[in-house]
């Protein structure tokens, strides 16, 4: 991603990518951690998806095996293990 965490989704929307809670492409559905859901245009939509296909395609299993190690150590920390 870029330095900045906005991300135009049509010709009147942007939408600040850290308060992006789900989109849901076939509705072209942006829904925000603050509960409230916007709409894309086509092409706002696909560029999206695209942003969201590539940073999946990135997350390594190395990646994913360090963050489960670091959850586990949490949860035995809050846990009192």
């Amino acid at each position: 991603m870029e330095d900045h965490p906005f991300f135009p989704i049509s010709n009147s929307e942007v939408v600040n990518l850290d308060f992006v809670d789900s989109y849901q492409h076939r509705e072209r559905t942006v829904r925000l951690t603050t509960g409230e859901t916007v709409y894309t245009s086509r092409w706002g939509g696909r560029r999206l998806k695209e942003l969201f296909d590539n940073q999946v395609e990135r997350t390594t299993p190395a990646n994913a095996n360090a963050l489960r190690r670091l959850i586990k150590q949490l949860l035995r920390r809050l846990l009192g293990e």
